[in-house]
């Protein structure tokens, strides 16, 4: 009878182990995925800004081009703010512009936006 009370014991010991590795697996994974929620939600939140922002650019049929812009060309300053060279793209929403509605004239064409992208590489 001994012999089967120790193996009882043994059983129960090696279940608590198991039943400890487990909680602490479980804990570790939860963390882990609460840590990737919260990144996806901070990646939501820039989404929805930038959504709200072109929305609002749509909604008033306001480009980003102001009398300052060269002859048929983008405002450097303005797409230097917007996305700075060498600066992290999609790390923020997008800036408000200097430009005021009523300075705004026309969109840009395809090549002032390359133009744009050559500088900045």
């Amino acid at each position: 009878m001994n012999e089967s009370v120790a193996d009882l014991l043994s059983i129960r010991a090696r279940y608590a182990a198991v039943v400890k590795d487990d909680l602490e697996l479980i804990t570790k994974e939860r963390e882990r995925i609460q840590i990737d929620i919260a990144a996806l939600q901070d990646q939501l939140r820039l989404l929805e800004d930038g959504q709200a922002w072109l929305v609002g650019l749509q909604n008033n049929k306001q480009p980003l081009l102001g009398p300052d812009a060269g002859a048929g060309g983008v405002q450097v300053e303005i797409a230097a703010e917007a996305a700075p060279c060498g600066g992290d793209v999609g790390q923020g929403p997008a800036p408000p512009t200097a430009v005021s509605p009523e300075t705004v004239s026309e969109a840009p064409t395809l090549r002032d936006l390359r133009l744009v992208r050559r500088r900045c590489g």
